[in-house]
């Protein structure tokens, strides 16, 4: 299978997502890795399984500067709706927001973190048909404060410092596709953390549901209105617009 890896922004050099993942991840699975930056790659979505998001709206040279155009955001909209499926990693939930079609497929967004700290994260993962049973680590990270608004989006990690609690991995079904979340991933200890790749590796193993045979009703709606073109593409070029 292959997965499409968007990594590498202001305040989180891609160095880091990219020699973990090529370190773990499983054979049976190619990524390739892109910093959004150029445009949309030619294959994505048709041949592509998974899409990993670890970088935040923002360009790497200028934190003012949102990478993610309308183009970007229908074309990964249309991939999870259709039964891809979407980590977002840490970064890869900043300064999309809600309301936006981005914000609205990660059902929450990060808020605000504290300085670097100690962090546990607990929970019992069961991202794919089997699971890695209970999670219960501490790691010198990021500690994400965030708004998780969707309210069928279901919790299966929380985080915890001396500066409170919080959700910290959650999966929302999109249509026929899947969001998976997680919000460690600020430093090399929580990379190097066997907990953690086992997280990661469990999301990335994680099969796209059967597709049903009927369209979903945004795809109905689009065919209606477009009876000679029923896919959906974005004509739009602007590559520094948002939401």
């Amino acid at each position: 299978m292959k997965a499409l890896c968007i990594y590498n922004d202001f305040h989180h050099p891609g160095a880091l997502v990219k020699n973990g993942l090529e370190e773990f991840a499983p054979p049976e699975i190619s990524i390739e890795f892109t910093d959004a930056e150029d445009g949309i790659p030619t294959d994505f979505p048709t041949n592509c399984g998974i899409l990993i998001l670890s970088k935040a709206n923002m360009t790497a040279s200028d934190k003012e500067t949102s990478w993610v155009t309308r183009d970007w955001e229908i074309h990964i909209r249309d991939f999870v709706e259709n039964g891809g499926m979407l980590l977002a990693v840490h970064s890869g939930i900043a300064g999309y927001e809600k309301g936006g079609i981005m914000g609205n497929l990660l059902g929450g967004t990060f808020k605000w973190h504290p300085e670097i700290c100690d962090v546990s994260y607990r929970g019992s993962i069961k991202i794919g048909r089997t699971g890695i049973g209970s999670v219960d680590f501490t790691c010198r990270d990021e500690h994400y404060f965030v708004d998780v608004f969707n309210k069928d989006a279901e919790i299966f990690l929380t985080s915890e410092s001396r500066h409170g609690r919080q959700p910290a991995g959650w999966i929302c079904n999109i249509e026929r596709g899947r969001v998976v979340v997680l919000t460690p991933g600020h430093t090399l200890e929580v990379w190097n953390h066997p907990v953690f790749r086992k997280m990661i590796l469990q999301a990335l193993q994680t099969k796209k549901k059967a597709a049903p045979a009927a369209l979903s009703p945004r795809q109905k709606n689009a065919t209606a209105e477009k009876p000679n073109n029923p896919s959906r593409k974005s004509s739009m070029t602007d590559r520094t617009s948002g939401a």
